[in-house]
C-alpha cells in the first residue's frame, strides 16, 4: 500500500472515542471467552493492536510519518498484525487474534476481524473512497477466519463474510458471503502437470560467498524502495529500509543462510529462531532465495525451498516440503523460478518445480509442477446466502471425553507425535513450545486456576503466535509443526495434526455464541488439518479424516474421508516483457 497525502488531521477526542469503543468490545469478547473479567487490557494482544493502530493513524493524519511508522512496526513486533497507518477504521475495532492479520483499507464502526483474515489492495486505479485500489467497508462488517476483501470494492454495512470467503465485488448491506464450492473427496487419479517443466534445479547455492549475499541484500533494498516509489539515496536510506518490518526478516534470513552455507549451523539456527520469535516468520536457514525478494507481510510466512530472483510473497503464504520441519533437506521443498508472485493465502507444497513468471492467486494451493509464464487461480467460488437463516443447531455433547492422562503423559505423547511427523529432521523450537504451553494452560483451567491458565495462554500467543483456547479438550498426540497464526477451539481425539496457518473453531457468522463449548467442532482420532485449511461451526469429523490444503469445511466429514479442493486452473499467461 503506497503512502498518500493525509486527508487532514483527526481530532484527539475522536481517537479517544474510537479507542474507548474498541476497549468495550474487546473486553466483552474476552469476558465471553474466559468467563470473567479480563484484567489489565494492555496485556491482551487485541487491545494492544487496536491501541497502536489508533496511535499510528493519528500520527499519520497529523503528518508525523516517522512516529506513524514506529507505531506500525511496534504493532507488528508485539502482536504480529500489519495495519497500514493510512487505514481509517471506525470505533469498535475487534481483532480476535492479531497474528497474521493484515489491513489496508477503510472500515466503519464495529469492524470485526477473526484469525488470519485481511483486507488489501489490488493494482487498479479505481478509488471507491479509501484510496486507489483499496476497499471500503461499512459499519458492522464481520470477517471470519481466513477471509479477505481485495481491491477497490464497497462492502455494505452489516455484511458478514464466512470463514475463508473472499469479497472481490461490491456487496449490498446485510449480505452473507459464503463459499459455494465445498471440498470434494479426493480421487486416486493425479492430474497431469499444467505444462512441461525443465529439469529440477539442485545446483549448489552460491550464497556461501559474502559478495553474493551482499548483492542479494542490495537487490532486496532496491526492490523494497522501488515498490515504495523511492530511489536509493545513500547509507541512511538503505539502513532505514533494512530496519522496516518488511526487510528486516529477509535480512536475518540472508545472514542465517550465509552462516548455514559456510557450515555454522548452530549460529544459523539461532538467527532463524530470532526471525520466528520476533517477526513470526519461518524461513529455514537452508532455503535459497534470489535477490530482490519482496515480502510485505512477514508474519505467518513459511518458506523452505529454493526461489529465483524477484519473488513476491504476500500475506500468509506457504512454500514448504511435505515434511514440516525447517531442518529437512532443501531439495525436499519446492523450486520456484524467477519473478514468481504468490498472493495472500497461496501455497506451493512438496518437491515441485514452478517456472519463471508464475502468478499464484489468492487461496490457490499448488501441489504439482507448473511451467511458466502463467497465472493460476483458485477454484473456490463464493456466493451470497440468506442472512436471515436460522443459526446452526446446537449439537449433542462431544463424543470425546476430556483427556484423563497426566500432564506429563500428554506432553510426552505430543513430543513423540511431533518428532514422528518431522522425522528424520528435528522439529523447531516454537513447535515444541506451543503444545507444552497449551497443555499447561489446559491443565490449569481444568483445576480451576483460571488466572494461571490465562497467563500460559497469553504467553503462548506472545511467543509462538498460536491461539489455542485453554478450554479445548484435545487428547494426547497433538502436533503443530508451524504454530504462527494457528487458532484452535475444538474437542478432539488422539493424534490431531494441525499444519501451517490452519484454523478450527466455532466462529461462523450466524453463531449466537462462537465461544461456547457446544459451538466448537468435534474431531475424531488421527485427523489431519492441512495447510490453509479451516474447520468452523459445530461440525463432526470422523476418525482418520484428512482435511486437505486449502479446504474450507463447514459440514460433517465421515471417518476416513480425504477431502481436497480442485487444483488451481490456468487462466492466463502474462504478456512477454
Amino acid at each position: 500500500m503506497s503512502a498518500a497525502a493525509p486527508p487532514g488531521p483527526i481530532a484527539w477526542r475522536e481517537t479517544r472515542r474510537r479507542l474507548a469503543r474498541d476497549r468495550t468490545r474487546i473486553r466483552a469478547m474476552l469476558s465471553a471467552r474466559f468467563e470473567g473479567a479480563p484484567g489489565l487490557m494492555l496485556l491482551h494482544a487485541p487491545y494492544v493492536c487496536a491501541l497502536l493502530q489508533r496511535l499510528a493513524h493519528y500520527s499519520w493524519r497529523r503528518g508525523w510519518t516517522m512516529a506513524a511508522r514506529l507505531f506500525t512496526q511496534a504493532n507488528s513486533l508485539l502482536t504480529g498484525a500489519d495495519f497500514h497507518p493510512q487505514c481509517d477504521l471506525g470505533g469498535g475495532l475487534l481483532v480476535v487474534h492479531p497474528t497474521g492479520t493484515t489491513c489496508s483499507g477503510n472500515a466503519g464502526e464495529d469492524f470485526s476481524m477473526f484469525p488470519l483474515c485481511g483486507i488489501g489492495m489490488l493494482p487498479r486505479g479505481k478509488d471507491v473512497g479509501a484510496g486507489p485500489g483499496l476497499p471500503l467497508l461499512g459499519d458492522g462488517v464481520w470477517m471470519g477466519a481466513g477471509s479477505g476483501v481485495l481491491g477497490p470494492v464497497v462492502v455494505g454495512s452489516r455484511t458478514r463474510i464466512q470463514p475463508a470467503a473472499v469479497a472481490t465485488h461490491d456487496t449490498t448491506p446485510g449480505t452473507l458471503l459464503a463459499i459455494a464450492s465445498p471440498p470434494r473427496v479426493a480421487s486416486d487419479k493425479r492430474a497431469a502437470p499444467f505444462a512441461p517443466v525443465e529439469s529440477r534445479d539442485t545446483s549448489p547455492c552460491g550464497h556461501a560467498r559474502w559478495s553474493a549475499t551482499r548483492e542479494a541484500i542490495a537487490a532486496d533494498i532496491e526492490r523494497h524502495l522501488g515498490e515504495r516509489g523511492v530511489a536509493r539515496g545513500g547509507f541512511a536510506r538503505d539502513a532505514s529500509a533494512l530496519l522496516s518490518q518488511e526487510l528486516c526478516p529477509v535480512l536475518i534470513h540472508r545472514l542465517s543462510h550465509w552462516l548455514f552455507e559456510n557450515g555454522w549451523r548452530r549460529a544459523a539456527s539461532l538467527l532463524c529462531a530470532v526471525d520466528f520469535f520476533v517477526f513470526r516468520s519461518t524461513i529455514s536457514a537452508a532455503s535459497c532465495i534470489g535477490g530482490g525478494a519482496f515480502i510485505p507481510h512477514a508474519a505467518g510466512l513459511v518458506f523452505h525451498g529454493r526461489a529465483g530472483r524477484g519473488i513476491t510473497m504476500y500475506a500468509r503464504t506457504i512454500c514448504a516440503a511435505a515434511k514440516p520441519s525447517p531442518h529437512v533437506e532443501r531439495d525436499a521443498g519446492p523450486v520456484i523460478g524467477e519473478r514468481a508472485v504468490l498472493a495472500g493465502m497461496a501455497a506451493i507444497l512438496g518437491a515441485v518445480t514452478i517456472g519463471d513468471d508464475v502468478r499464484v492467486s489468492f487461496n490457490a494451493q499448488v501441489q504439482e509442477d507448473v511451467g511458466g509464464p502463467c497465472t493460476l487461480a483458485s477454484r473456490l467460488r463464493y456466493h451470497a446466502e440468506d442472512p436471515h437463516a436460522d443459526p446452526p443447531p446446537t449439537p449433542a455433547p462431544p463424543r470425546h471425553d476430556p483427556p484423563t492422562a497426566s500432564l506429563r503423559d500428554l506432553m510426552t505423547e505430543d513430543r513423540r507425535a511431533l518428532e514422528a511427523l518431522c522425522a528424520p529432521a528435528r522439529p523447531g523450537a516454537g513447535a515444541r513450545l506451543c503444545t507444552r504451553l497449551f497443555r499447561v494452560s489446559s491443565h490449569m483451567s481444568k483445576r480451576g486456576h483460571h488466572r494461571l491458565a490465562w497467563w500460559c495462554w497469553r504467553l503462548n500467543v506472545g511467543l509462538t503466535g498460536a491461539d489455542i483456547d485453554p478450554r479445548s479438550s484435545i487428547a494426547g498426540g497433538l502436533a503443530i509443526p508451524h504454530p504462527v497464526g494457528i487458532s484452535l477451539h475444538v474437542s478432539a481425539g488422539r493424534n490431531l495434526t494441525v499444519r501451517a496457518l490452519a484454523t478450527a473453531g466455532g466462529e461462523v457468522a450466524l453463531a449466537r455464541d462462537p465461544w461456547a463449548v457446544a459451538a466448537r467442532p468435534t474431531i475424531g482420532d488421527g485427523v489431519e488439518i492441512c495447510e490453509h485449511a479451516s474447520v468452523h461451526g459445530p461440525v463432526r469429523i470422523g476418525d482418520g479424516a484428512r482435511i486437505g490444503p486449502g479446504c474450507k469445511l463447514t459440514g460433517d466429514a465421515p471417518a476416513g474421508a480425504w477431502l481436497e479442493v480442485g487444483a488451481p486452473r490456468r487462466v492466463a499467461s502474462p504478456p512477454a516483457a
